[in-house]
């Protein structure tokens, strides 16, 4: 109940409290100095097939609260937080942009590694989760350095220093990892994005390397993406995820109030050697009410699959923007 009321309250006063933002006797067409927003993802999942310790469940996915603003004209700040059950700080970091060719964010942030999980917002992405997450840098406390602009106008960079031990944990050893992001946007091929990543860092457990590969075609009626993950740590078994994705929009001729389009996606992704090894093929239907405002529909198939993970599961999504 505690975040039901939460989500009423934020539904209620946020708008008012982000519009009392703005000074009263700045500019007409000051920016605000504090943006407030967030999303909120509700979900049903269903298992289906064989009987399993799964059971359908409706849960709160993510309830995420987000503030930034900019403190000079050269600096900003970014916070979010997840307020579900589980409340957490997600992201806590300032941005310097004195130079374009080498921004500066400084604190805990999503790290430049990866295509579905540096680039692909939950909210934008055509299914209900992401493949590769066990294998790439997400949230980490460190700092990133990258061009704002495209160099030439097609490619850009990122690296980054980091503990390499994922969001709100303390480093565990006096090493640190270093990340290295190439994105290309060749410019007579609008649409297309590739990508290369590595990352490399000692662990508890031994040298950590990781290493991956994307490219990415998207237009307006279509997307398609696909990507590669590696890792290697000690001599353990070489670690690999992969999925290959396609997504089809459909939009009406004419504006229609609760219809802005429809997006159908397909999808096929594999990991070998981790703690839930699987090779699962997801179909999902997406009705878009709004730009920010969507109903999902997947339906996963485990075709090869770890012991207690159902054969099939349906997953439904209500997700509203802020």
């Amino acid at each position: 109940m505690r975040i039901v009321w939460t989500v009423v309250f934020l539904l209620i006063f946020l708008p008012a409290v982000a519009g009392a933002q703005i000074p009263e006797d700045a500019p007409p067409d000051a920016p605000p100095q504090i943006r407030l927003g967030g999303y909120i993802q509700y979900d049903y999942l269903a298992p289906l097939g064989d009987e399993t310790d799964a059971a359908d469940t409706f849960r709160f996915r993510r309830v995420r609260l987000l503030g930034s603003g900019a403190i000079t004209g050269a600096i900003d700040w970014t916070v979010s937080a997840e307020a579900t059950s589980t409340p957490v700080l997600r992201d806590a970091y300032v941005t310097l942009k004195y130079f374009p060719a080498a921004t500066v964010r400084v604190g805990q942030m999503v790290m430049p590694f990866g295509l579905e999980q540096y680039l692909f917002s939950s909210n934008v992405l055509a299914f209900t989760e992401r493949i590769a997450t066990e294998l790439v840098a997400s949230r980490d406390a460190g700092i990133i350095v990258s061009n704002e602009r495209p160099f030439l106008g097609w490619l850009s960079y990122a690296a980054a220093v980091t503990n390499g031990t994922r969001q709100n944990v303390p480093d565990n050893n006096s090493a640190k990892d270093g990340i290295v992001r190439l994105t290309m946007r060749p410019p007579r091929l609008n649409g297309l994005q590739l990508g290369v990543n590595a990352m490399k860092g000692a662990q508890p457990d031994g040298m950590r390397t990781r290493t991956g590969a994307d490219v990415s075609f998207e237009r307006r009626l279509f997307h398609i993406a696909a990507e590669v993950d590696r890792q290697q740590t000690g001599d353990d078994p070489r670690k690999l995820a992969a999925y290959l994705f396609g997504a089809w929009r459909i939009y009406p001729r004419t504006v229609h109030p609760g219809f802005h389009h429809l997006e159908f996606g397909t999808r096929f992704g594999s990991t070998r050697n981790l703690a839930t090894p699987l090779n699962q093929w997801d179909l999902s239907a997406n009705y878009y009410v709004h730009p920010k405002l969507r109903s999902m529909c997947s339906l996963i198939l485990h075709r090869a699959r770890a012991a207690g993970i159902p054969p099939a599961i349906f997953h439904a999504r209500a997700n509203i923007r802020f």
